[in-house]
């Protein structure tokens, strides 16, 4: 007998949750350079038609297996597969793939608290690209930083996780994702007016 679990209070909810899950931290804090050292613009095109082509079908497929089944990972895959218990294996490699993902997550994501907070105080006023470097060097390479800010991103995160999918993921979701979107927005257009714009446009494409 399957037990019950809790869904989705709206479908706005649920887009906001799955859109916040794919951007990642990896799309904001990566690609920019990445895109600009590969080629600008053609590498963007590249990317935009590979994730259509591969993370959509990936995403469609991830979403129909959970509607279908409404298990973990590890017996999603068992029960549909009926004849073979080795599919749950590949569950297990869902598990630990995530496992892997989160343990560099973490780090980065503790470092973007940290910096949030700093940017409160507009740490960087006033100060050179050097001098803005060495306030990274020391978030860097200080452990005890790295730890603190790490571990208290994952009290975060196990606090909206425990709160359930209602309350939790799918509440803190519809904010999130909506201001990330406006802060993003809002960095583009002060970015235009900063004097290196034309240059980081060329740089780009």
């Amino acid at each position: 007998m399957k037990t019950q679990r809790e869904h989705w209070a709206s479908q706005f909810g649920f887009i906001m949750a799955a859109a916040g899950s794919a951007i990642g931290l990896g799309s904001l804090w990566r690609f920019p350079y990445i895109a600009g050292d590969n080629g600008g613009g053609a590498f963007v095109l590249l990317y935009i038609l590979f994730t259509y082509v591969l993370g959509v079908p990936i995403f469609i497929g991830e979403l129909l297996i959970g509607r279908k089944t409404q298990r973990s990972p590890i017996f999603a895959y068992q029960e549909l597969s009926k004849q073979s218990t080795n599919w749950r294996m590949v569950g297990y490699l869902n598990i630990l793939t995530s496992f892997i993902i989160l343990s560099f997550y973490c780090v980065v994501s503790g470092w973007c608290l940290n910096y949030a907070l700093m940017s409160l105080n507009q740490f960087t006023l006033g100060k050179t690209p050097d001098q803005i470097r060495a306030i990274f060097d020391t978030v860097y390479t200080s452990s005890d930083l790295s730890v603190f800010w790490m571990a208290l991103f994952i009290l975060l995160n196990v606090g909206v996780v425990f709160s359930g999918i209602r309350k939790g993921i799918e509440h803190w979701s519809k904010i999130l994702t909506p201001a990330l979107l406006f802060i993003l927005i809002a960095m583009f257009i002060y970015g235009t007016t900063m004097p290196g714009f034309s240059q980081a446009f060329k740089f780009m494409f």
